[in-house]
């Protein structure tokens, strides 16, 4: 069964992170990035976005000697004993409630394979990020930024109970969205082992991090398989906290297609198979509002002059059915994989973006020719599907807010 197990990270040795951590990898634009690095040189995106230099024409090998350089010139430091850590997000949300999130930061051992010993995925990967994500970890040789799972009973309540028991401030930094992040040393042995024990009996879901969890898989089993490679390839970097609605806040992933034919009559392509009715104008709030108030069985589509609500018909809503697990039927990632991906045409792109208002605003500026907007998530759903051995298309779930990279790095060499 899975565990979590104290490490001895490589830290920054400031409190104050703020212009030193950066969102996961596989949220930072170019834009961002840019940013990030002209906040700090030391920012943590050059080693999770390398870039080629005239030394080292790999990014991976050069991101591997940054490492190496950080540590020999005290940028990074590596803690003088095992821990776990404590780590909390707290943030106002849109009603004006203070939302927090608490959990703990550890070295989570690898399952026999993925989706055993208690530990679950629910969602697909993409294989170009798998292979960026690999190349990186056998470069650098550690975990640079964690994933992130759900604990279930009793596990939940032993890691809220050794949060709870307080420690000394490491570190903390504020994100552009307003989101506060404190982590703090526990070095309380007996609340770890607790902690370690209860996970046996307990399930755990992977909410973020898939593809960094399946590359480090992938790379322990190259390296000899569960029982024989090292010691340090045996677990990954993880953030775990309770699988409660009341920690968590999740949101749709929504699609943006590009290389559609100009000027295409979406209504008209989609009555087959949708009811559709204008929505207004994609204008101020209006996509938002509508993505809000989606039900399953429902997309919304975004072009850059209307918005329009669709609802599968009867009968290829009983096909959708009939084909998908019922964990899925009301998704509307798979609703998408389903019915629409059949009509797009040879050459179409397909990325992927949380935010109505972001993916409205791509559409306008014409970086999209159309988005297609999924129903809100619920926590439950996520988890029953998890627990039914169902995976949800890639790029289902936006898990908020997210844990900054750069508060610990985990070496797999000490």
């Amino acid at each position: 069964m899975v565990d979590l197990r104290p490490f001895r990270a490589l830290r920054y040795p400031v409190r104050d992170l703020t212009r030193l951590s950066a969102p996961p990898y596989d949220v930072i634009d170019p834009e961002e990035r840019h940013a990030l690095c002209a906040a700090d040189p030391h920012n943590v995106v050059r080693l999770l976005l390398p870039e080629p230099g005239a030394a080292r024409p790999d990014p991976y090998a050069a991101a591997a000697d940054l490492l190496e350089t950080w540590r020999r010139e005290g940028v990074l430091v590596l803690d003088d004993r095992p821990r776990l850590y404590g780590y909390r997000m707290e943030h106002v949300d849109a009603a004006g409630h203070l939302r927090t999130t608490t959990g703990l930061l550890g070295a989570l051992s690898l399952p026999e394979r993925l989706g055993a010993d208690g530990l679950v995925p629910h969602e697909h990967t993409l294989p170009k990020a798998r292979r960026d994500r690999l190349a990186l970890l056998r470069a650098t040789r550690a975990n640079l930024d964690p994933i992130w799972c759900l604990a279930g009973e009793p596990a939940a309540s032993e890691l809220l109970t050794l949060t709870a028991s307080g420690g000394a401030v490491l570190a903390e930094a504020s994100d552009p969205s307003g989101v506060r992040h404190t982590m703090w040393a526990l070095d309380d042995e007996a609340g770890a082992a607790r902690v370690s024990a209860s996970l046996r009996s307990a399930r755990v879901v992977v909410a973020d991090g898939h593809h960094r969890l399946e590359t480090a898989l992938a790379w322990r089993d190259e390296l000899g398989g569960p029982g024989g490679a090292p010691a340090g390839a045996q677990a990954v970097l993880a953030f775990l906290t309770p699988l409660h609605p009341a920690h968590l806040t999740v949101a749709p992933i929504h699609r943006l297609l590009s290389g559609t034919p100009p000027g295409r009559d979406w209504a008209g392509a989609l009555s087959g198979i949708c009811e559709v009715c204008e929505a207004g104008p994609p204008e101020g709030d209006a996509a938002a509002a509508l993505a809000d108030a989606l039900e399953p069985g429902e997309l919304g589509v975004v072009t850059a002059g209307s918005l329009l609500r669709a609802r599968v018909r009867p009968e290829p809503a009983a096909l959708v059915r009939a084909v998908l697990p019922p964990a899925l039927a009301g998704v509307g990632s798979a609703l998408f994989d389903e019915l629409v991906r059949p009509l797009l045409g040879p050459g179409v792109t397909v990325t992927y973006r949380p935010g109505a208002a972001a993916v409205t605003r791509l559409v306008a500026a014409g970086a999209a020719d159309v988005a297609f907007l999924c129903p809100p998530l619920d926590v439950e759903v996520i988890s029953h599907a998890a627990a039914a051995g169902v995976r949800m298309p890639e790029k289902t779930s936006y898990f908020a807010p997210k844990p900054r990279s750069g508060f610990v790095v985990r070496p797999a060499d000490v």
